[in-house]
């Protein structure tokens, strides 16, 4: 029997946005509350590049691939069709909502007047299916998915899926297995992955793990009190009150492919993509996996701890202070990459210098318009699945698994709240609400 991975959501609250987009005004509606981005300077880092040509694998739940604000950002071939794989149905579409949050959080395209703008609002994402719409999967299908993906030109892989659980559930190891990973590093792929929600001191990843350990930071940039170590070598990014791209409607529904809303989310999954964002704007410009993680490391800034890990800071790692050599190792890699994906039907235009932070009063929009419904997708035809190459393991008995992330809460706000505000007048009513949602999802699953 396969091993069994969970999806590392610890999600300690997912919270329906029921605005619509289309009804609120300006570009990109929820940019303000998008506190991640300003954290992490990434308009600054934006001077530079926005990530044209860089591919993201998505190893998760698998991609809404008819998202308003991914669609133009799913990697097709000259055909048109996903360059993508599913290992656990036959396409990479999600059912469960997930991976949705981690593609917008990477990739979610800027400027289209649509929800929230990615990390790299310019590259590609690979959807890849290793979870079924229930958040279970197995560690055979993620090694096999880490190759799929290096030896079909992604750039960078993102794996926000927690540890392994033994049959007591106790920790067996970490979600990424070790020989993929290295797999991926021996062909200058980066992986990103997140560290996990249990608290714990202890990573359950090596310090020699060629892998980016990413723990979560809250909006006073201080290590989030859910999030697992990263170890030595980690780096920290956002991971409290995180808006993203979402498929799922307020009836707790699984994503049904016509559904595409946004939730925020809290957990090291959404702090992991952050991190996966800044690496596509590093590979775009040229640079190597070993120059990307060290430039990533070496720029971190304090989180109030001179032992611990520090958090990313995209605007330094891009060399926009000044402080480190822009100069690329492979300049020739964006050319490379941009031959292998077609351009979408028309780029979105440069995204406007965002408003200033208006009065944190929340307020639904008085005339909600109906959210525009985009034309169907081709049906993509399967990709082909390569023969598994298993690590060597022993197999565990399959674990309970962690309960799917289901929406706790409903709000109709303005996208002019501040996030920080409004989430922190919630929170008491969201962990209850959360609490006795979890514990129904995980009799259900045990």
């Amino acid at each position: 029997m396969a091993r069994r991975v969970r999806v590392a959501t610890a999600a300690l609250a997912v919270m329906l946005l029921l605005l619509p987009a289309a009804a609120l005004a300006g570009n990109d509606p929820y940019r303000s509350q998008q506190w991640a981005l300003d954290d992490l300077r990434v308009e600054e880092a934006w001077e530079v590049g926005r990530g044209e040509g860089a591919v993201v694998a998505v190893i998760d739940t698998g991609v809404d691939l008819a998202h308003p604000d991914l669609a133009d950002r799913i990697l097709r071939d000259t055909e048109g069709e996903v360059i993508g794989l599913d290992l656990v149905g036959d396409d990479p579409t999600d059912r469960h909502g997930h991976g949705t949050l981690v593609a917008g959080i990477i990739a979610a395209t800027s400027g289209n007047g649509e929800g929230i703008a990615g990390v790299a609002p310019r590259a590609r994402v690979m959807p890849i299916r290793v979870l079924d719409e229930a958040g279970a999967g197995s560690a055979r299908n993620v090694g096999t998915a880490i190759r799929w993906a290096v030896d079909n030109g992604a750039d960078v892989i993102n794996l926000s899926l927690e540890s392994l659980r033994d049959e007591e559930g106790r920790s067996a190891g970490p979600g990424a297995p070790p020989e993929a990973v290295e797999y991926a590093w021996e062909n200058d792929v980066v992986v990103v992955v997140a560290s996990g929600n249990n608290g714990s001191a202890l990573s359950a990843y090596d310090d020699d793990t060629p892998a980016l350990v990413v723990g979560a930071s809250d909006p006073e940039g201080r290590p989030a009190e859910f999030s697992d170590d990263s170890g030595a070598m980690g780096v920290l990014a956002p991971g409290v009150g995180i808006i993203s791209t979402w498929c799922r409607g307020g009836d707790g529904a699984g994503c049904d492919g016509a559904t595409h809303t946004y939730g925020i989310a809290e957990g090291t999954s959404f702090a992991a993509p952050h991190v996966a964002g800044l690496a596509a704007l590093l590979s775009a410009e040229g640079h190597d996996a070993e120059e990307i993680v060290a430039r990533i490391r070496s720029t971190v800034v304090s989180a109030g701890s001179e032992d611990g890990p520090g958090r990313v800071d995209a605007a330094a790692a891009m060399g926009v202070d000044g402080d480190i050599d822009r100069t690329p190792r492979r300049a020739e890699r964006t050319e490379l990459v941009s031959e292998r994906v077609t351009p979408p039907a028309g780029e979105a235009a440069p995204e406007p210098t965002p408003a200033p932070p208006p009065d944190p009063q929340p307020a639904p929009d008085p005339e909600p318009a109906p959210e525009p419904v985009p034309d169907p997708e081709p049906e993509p035809e399967p990709a082909p699945e390569p023969d598994p190459e298993p690590d060597p393991a022993p197999d565990p008995a399959p674990a309970p698994e962690s309960p799917s992330t289901e929406p706790v809460a409903m709000v109709h706000t303005d996208p002019g709240v501040d996030p920080a505000v409004w989430v922190k007048l919630l929170a008491a009513g969201l962990v209850g609400a959360s609490l006795v949602a979890w514990s129904a999802a995980a009799r259900r699953l045990a």
